[in-house]
Formats: C-alpha cells, sequence, structure tokens
C-alpha cells in the first residue's frame, strides 16, 4: 500500500448530492489556494469563486497570492528578513479571505498556512488558474506548479491547473468566462483527489486546452521533454568593468517529443485535458513508474486514454478506458 499523509476525505450529504461524492464525518475542509501571476489575475479570482460555490458551507477557503507577478520564478523561497503581506478582497467573493504577499508562490504557501490557517496546515492546497499552459520540462520554472510542490513538500496534497491561453493579450480581456470554464471541467480531478489518498511527496499537473469542446476528455500523462530558449537582443559590456545589459525579448519552447502520445505536450495539442503526476522529492514526472507507488490513480474514473497506453507500470491490460466527460 502507498504511504499517505493524509487520510482519504469525501464531501458531506449537501456536496456529495452535487458532485456525486459520498459521506464523511468531517463537515468542513480547509483548502488554500495560491498562484504565481499575482492577486489581480483573474484565475485565481475565478478559482477562488468557483469552489466556494460549488462547495459552499462544506469548504473554507483563503487565498494567498503573489503582489506582483512571479511566473517562471521557480521554487525560489525567502529564507530570512521581512515580507510584506496586507489583506485584500476577492472580487464578488467577500466570503473568501485573502492575502497579498510580497514574495514568491511558494512564500504564499507558507504564509498561507502560518497566517490564515493558524500554523494547521489545509487539508489541500490549489494553485493556479494560471495563464497559459505549464507542460513538460517548463514544471522546472513555473511558479504555479513550483507553488504545489511546496505544498507536497509540507505534507499537503496539492494540484496546479493551468489553462493554454494561445493569443495572451487577447485571451485576457475574456480570460474569466474561458478560466470559469477551465475550473468546471477540473473538478472532477479535484473531486477524485478529494475521495483518494495521495502518495507522500506526489502532486498533480493539470492543464486545459485553450478549445474544450462540449464532450472533453481527461488524460493521464507523462510530462514530455521541452527546452525554453531565450532569444538575446543587443548586447552592453562595457569595457570599464561597470555593469552592462544583456535583454531577453522572448522565450521560444521546442519540444522534442511532441509527437509521442503518452505526454502531456501530445494530448494538449489534441485537446485533451491533461493530469500528470510529479513527485516534489525528485522534480520529475513520475508516470512510469507511479505503479508501484500509486496503483488507484489508473483506476480512477476520469480517464479518457487507455490505461496501457498512458506508460503507468501499475496499469492492469485490457480493453481501452472509452469514459468522456459531458460538461453541463
Amino acid at each position: 500500500m502507498p504511504r499517505c499523509w493524509w487520510r482519504p476525505m469525501v464531501l458531506t450529504s449537501k456536496v456529495a448530492s452535487t458532485s456525486g461524492m459520498g459521506t464523511s464525518a468531517r463537515e468542513c475542509w480547509r483548502v488554500l489556494v495560491v498562484n504565481d501571476d499575482g492577486a489581480a489575475s483573474p484565475g485565481i479570482h475565478v478559482l477562488a469563486r468557483k469552489l466556494a460555490e460549488r462547495y459552499a458551507g462544506r469548504v473554507v477557503v483563503k487565498v494567498a497570492a503573489p503582489r506582483h507577478n512571479q511566473s517562471g520564478v521557480g521554487c525560489r523561497v525567502t529564507l530570512k528578513g521581512k515580507l510584506g503581506i496586507r489583506k485584500y478582497a476577492i472580487p464578488d467573493c467577500p466570503a473568501v479571505e485573502a492575502l497579498e504577499v510580497d514574495g514568491s508562490p511558494a512564500d504564499c504557501v507558507r504564509v498561507g498556512i502560518h497566517v490564515l490557517f493558524h500554523d494547521v496546515k489545509p487539508d489541500l492546497l490549489l494553485s493556479g488558474v494560471n495563464l497559459g499552459d505549464n507542460v513538460a520540462m517548463l514544471y522546472w520554472y513555473s511558479g504555479t506548479v513550483s507553488a504545489a510542490v511546496e505544498g507536497a513538500i509540507q505534507g499537503i496534497p496539492s494540484v496546479a491547473l493551468s489553462k493554454q491561453l494561445p493569443d495572451y493579450t487577447k485571451a485576457v480581456n475574456t480570460a474569466e468566462l474561458e478560466l470559469g470554464a477551465a475550473v468546471e471541467h477540473c473538478f472532477p480531478i479535484i473531486d477524485e483527489v478529494m475521495r483518494e489518498s495521495m502518495p507522500q511527496y506526489y502532486l498533480l499537473a493539470v492543464n486545459v486546452p485553450a478549445a474544450i469542446k462540449p464532450e472533453y476528455e481527461i488524460h493521464l500523462t507523462s510530462a514530455g521533454h521541452c527546452t525554453l530558449n531565450p532569444h538575446f537582443g543587443p548586447v552592453t559590456l562595457p569595457e570599464d568593468g561597470t555593469l552592462g545589459q544583456l535583454e531577453i525579448d522572448r522565450c521560444v519552447l521546442e519540444a522534442t517529443d511532441s509527437n509521442d502520445p503518452s505526454t502531456d505536450l501530445h494530448a494538449l495539442q489534441e485537446g485533451f485535458i491533461t493530469v500528470t503526476p510529479l513527485r516534489a522529492d525528485a522534480c520529475r514526472g513520475c508516470l512510469d513508474n507511479c505503479g508501484p507507488t500509486w496503483p488507484k490513480l489508473a483506476e480512477w474514473s476520469i480517464w479518457a486514454n487507455a490505461a496501457q497506453g498512458c506508460g503507468c507500470s501499475g496499469a492492469t491490460s485490457g480493453t481501452p478506458a472509452t469514459f468522456t466527460r459531458v460538461s453541463k
């Protein structure tokens, strides 16, 4: 049996009637929501509101978000010194207590545990919704995923949620609508995490494609391989030893295995929602060897791809899964 740090919990009757989940003696869950896009991002606003609405009266949702955009900072943490914090309001969601933190996403996790939950670890950590996908080797850089890594290190079941936005400038204008649908499509995944236990140091990285069909599929995937290459601009390097400048005007993602159907890169490209298990103790994709340590993962009913085709050594061979979730 996998070693778990949290007991399996399922929602009580009020929520069970809307989510198809069972009952438990636990009346109220603690959920910490963080991100890397910053406190003003519509992604974290939508996620907090949707959680409060769906699990009304059964979940205490609290938010800790960076004061400024922290995309690409990875697992950076503040080891010593002062962190600026202040209360702020989530639009149209007065019941959710929220903090702005002048620090990294991982700092937000730590502040959320200490300040918002008074050093009582929450039952679930959700990071996102990120404005843009986080796939393959981007997991190393992503502040969104790194916040979930910090949650897993702290012993909290953690999920990173990201939404693919091909045209970032245009998409931000309609982000609330698109992100709301993305969160609703992720609820089956969140429900499964709530229902089942998770092995120690595991987290899930979820990516929702730019275009979602009325009938959509959720695929269990491995982390693909890619490089994120900077495009350098002019170099200024004074001969007198003073500080010069090297401009980076953009970074280009170059995938090396986007045609491998078992990877998140390929599945997202094909329009599927991807769920990639990662390990906080190794910071790498672990689907290829998750069978011995997380045998129940391949048994979740939400997977639309064949269990034996996802690369999971613990999957049972047989007829490919045909489960397709229909949005409502």
